[in-house]
């Protein structure tokens, strides 16, 4: 039941078999790698956005502090673990990557470490040439044997943003800002995939290696290029964040000095610090009190399209009734859409139509969508041959989670009115992802949060409806779903480069697990999408590869 936020992917890509971190160490403060971690104070140097060269001080730098209030902290700072929207708020600001999705352009892909690259006409080699004048937090150059270390480390450990690039073979320092890389096989999405891989300062965790390939020490300290360094990391209650001088990019007035990111787990304690001024910026506000903030028009109530989708999985590999066909067409005509939008979810959401956010591109407009029919539920039951009074259920569920809590009971209804019995089974992610070992142990269904970490259908559709996932085995097939048709189209789309020749095979692949309704596809958006921003902040925009983060670069507070 990745979070998307983090939770990739509670059940929901808090995504996805993703807890893997080192857990970080709680109630203890841990200052920043290198001395750049002291707190800037004077005003920053500048330079023109590109340059790498900074000019001389300005008279204004960032200035104010930024204060958000977020629902938990990650269980690891290492970057390997960005795929956790907690981990990756963070690494959004102390770290770069070669390329990147920039806020409020959710679907183009941006030049960032690397000023531009080449593939080979197989598409087996990349060449990236990489910017001039980037330093890390400690001074030192970021050069290709940064990019090459980072690289082989995430190749090597093969875990947590890894499954981003799975066709990442090797690669070869050609200069000192310029890198070849080959794959093991063509695979389409691969540069956006390094909008998620952040470059590591390699001589320094070289020196913090220990023996777990600096796993333990990135935990806690970070070796990033980006605009902010880590001042201090409290697992648990918050983590603060400051400018850093000498960032590539530059500095002057429309950017904050310091990012606190402040643990608030109840919702009506973040609501409490926007109204009192403690907090800017919420993620995490109960769905009772946002008509009343948008009302008011003193707070902002930030929505957009993401690339978030709610669904009830089904366990389509048990011997009960949910391992047939005909009996998940039925159940996917017991939801009522509607009221899950009105009411679970105050109309923050659109509504779903097949297996594949509407927001990626490549989505099939027409794909097969059941609505709200108990009558056509019942009929397709008998038709099956199945008894309604003799079926119980089992769905599992995060209880932290309201529009979890809510689906539950919304099914329960609709379900039990045609006869069929539904039991709760309260679990969160780490618990459920256990359920996922064996198929005898996967309950009958789920309720699931799924989003991609960037605009790709090969992003969605692979790690979850692909056979190579099944039993939790790295991915997020929820639903235990395979199909060879569906795995043989999948492998030809990502061994394309042209978008416009991968859509027709993903156009069959969304039909064809729309018509095997492995789960049921409620919704786009809804809350874990909104974030309210207070009167004194300007600059917000959501970032739909990076979900439940914040572009607090961009943004300004006035105080």
């Amino acid at each position: 039941m990745r979070l998307p936020t983090e939770a990739r992917r509670p059940i929901s890509r808090a995504g996805p078999g993703r807890i893997r971190g080192i857990a970080a160490i709680a109630a203890l403060v841990f200052a920043a790698c290198g001395p750049s971690a002291a707190s800037p104070t004077a005003p920053l140097a500048t330079s023109t956005p590109g340059s790498g060269t900074p000019a001389a001080t300005a008279a204004t730098g960032p200035t104010g502090t930024l204060t958000i209030a977020l629902a938990d902290s990650p269980q690891s700072l290492d970057p390997l673990q960005a795929w956790n929207s907690y981990t990756d708020i963070i690494s959004l600001g102390t770290y770069d990557a070669l390329v990147q999705y920039g806020a409020g352009s959710p679907a183009e892909l941006q030049p960032w470490l690397a000023e531009k690259w080449s593939a080979s006409s197989d598409g087996m080699e990349y060449t990236f040439t990489l910017r001039s004048g980037v330093v890390f937090h400690d001074g030192s150059s970021l050069t290709a044997a940064d990019v090459k270390y980072t690289l082989d480390r995430v190749k090597r450990l093969n875990s947590g943003v890894a499954y981003e690039i799975p066709a990442y073979d090797s690669s070869e320092v050609v200069g000192d800002l310029e890198i070849k890389v080959r794959l093991s096989a063509p695979y389409a999405p691969f540069v956006a995939g390094l909008s998620r891989i952040y470059i590591l300062n390699s001589k320094l965790l070289q020196a913090n290696e220990g023996t777990d390939d600096g796993q333990s020490w990135l935990a806690l300290n970070e070796a990033g290029s980006g605009p902010y360094a880590l001042e201090s990391y409290t697992a648990g209650d918050s983590t603060v964040l400051k400018a850093y001088p000498g960032y590539w990019r530059g500095w002057d007035g429309s950017h904050v000095q310091t990012v606190v990111l402040k643990v608030m787990r109840e919702s009506a304690t973040q609501l409490l610090a926007l109204q009192g001024g403690d907090a800017q910026v919420a993620l995490d506000i109960a769905k009772a009190d946002l008509d009343g903030l948008k009302s008011g028009g003193e707070f902002t109530v930030n929505t957009t399209d993401t690339l978030l989708q709610f669904y009830v999985a089904f366990n389509t590999k048990s011997k009960g009734p949910t391992g047939d066909v005909r009996f998940r067409e039925a159940l996917s005509w017991a939801y009522d859409y509607r009221s899950h939008i009105e009411q679970v979810l105050g109309g923050y959401a659109a509504g779903a139509q097949g297996p594949l956010p509407k927001a990626i591109p490549c989505h099939k407009d027409d794909v097969t969508q059941p609505t709200f029919d108990l009558q056509k539920a019942r009929e397709l039951l008998v038709a099956a041959g199945y008894d309604p009074s003799t079926i119980t259920l089992k769905m599992a569920f995060d209880p932290s989670i309201e529009e979890h809590r809510k689906s539950l009971e919304l099914f329960q209804s609709s379900l039990r009115d045609i006869g069929i019995t539904v039991d709760a089974a309260p679990l969160q992610f780490t618990p459920y992802v256990e359920t996922l070992r064996s198929y005898d142990t996967t309950l009958d269904l789920a309720s699931i949060y799924e989003f991609s970490d960037f605009p790709d259908p090969h992003a969605v559709l692979y790690p979850h409806f692909g056979s190579a996932f099944l039993l939790g085995n790295g991915g997020y097939n929820w639903s235990q779903y395979s199909d060879p048709r569906v795995d043989e189209l999948l492998d030809q789309g990502v061994g394309l480069s042209d978008l416009t020749a991968r859509c027709p095979i993903y156009d069959e692949v969304q039909e064809i697990i729309a018509n095997d309704y492995p789960v049921i596809n409620i919704s786009n958006g809804g809350l874990f999408a909104v974030v309210v921003t207070g009167p004194t902040v300007a600059g917000y925009k959501y970032n739909l590869a990076h979900h439940r983060t914040v572009n607090y670069y961009d943004m300004t507070v006035s105080q």
